[in-house]
């Protein structure tokens, strides 16, 4: 299975963390796949835009859960260090839903039109990741990511759990650290360079690959 791209920049939807945990990894049980996540954003490969990381960090009282906690702890390594430019924002909410919302389908749409928008600041290495489902159908503030991202990108939206069977548990290419162990440092089988990033629990990795028969590169 091939690693994330390492030219490309993932900027990830609320919904990616919180159905991870709830369906797919959760932070309890697969600590491994969140390693892998941090080490995506330590290695300037996954980020989360500040918009969605306030959306993951205050939610509301219905839903308080592990990940809260755990993006938090992780800010440093996840946060998108820039700030939405307006324009783009703008862009997205007229080109992508309609340019006459009223105020109950711009609460609505939330924060999604900045999501895109900081991906539209480089479409080219950069690419948004959600777990939403699209219908051809829908119109204004019922579209939903996918669908609105395919208005400015003639490539697919990739699907959570298509990336993470692509990519999970590959361990991310960046520059050698200085004050590491060797192990750190060193390249991982099929790596095919020594500017590569291992992750600690190696051993443990493995075996949770083999147990759940992926390939890991």
């Amino acid at each position: 299975m091939a690693a994330p791209d390492a030219a490309v920049l993932d900027l990830l939807d609320a919904n990616v963390l919180i159905d991870a945990n709830r369906d797919y990894y959760p932070i309890e049980r697969v600590p491994e796949f969140w390693e892998w996540l941090a080490d995506l954003g330590e290695c300037g490969l996954t980020k989360v835009p500040p918009e969605i990381y306030d959306e993951v960090v205050n939610p509301p009282p219905a839903r308080q859960d592990v990940v809260v906690e755990w993006l938090k702890e992780h800010r440093n390594a996840l946060l998108l260090d820039e700030a939405a430019q307006p324009a783009l924002v703008g862009r997205v909410t007229e080109a992508g839903y309609a340019n006459d919302l009223d105020d109950v389908e711009i609460e609505k749409i939330g924060r999604d039109p900045f999501l895109i928008a900081y991906a539209l600041v480089a479409p080219q290495s950069r690419r948004v990741i959600s777990n939403e489902r699209s219908r051809r159908s829908a119109t204004r503030a019922n579209r939903k990511v996918p669908g609105v991202c395919a208005d400015f990108w003639d490539r697919l939206l990739p699907y959570f759990p298509v990336y993470t069977r692509t990519g999970f548990p590959h361990r991310p290419a960046r520059p050698p650290l200085t004050g590491r162990p060797a192990w750190y440092n060193a390249p991982g089988p099929g790596a095919g360079s020594t500017w590569h990033c291992a992750l600690p629990r190696q051993t443990r990795l493995r075996s949770f690959a083999n147990a759940h028969s992926i390939y890991l590169a």
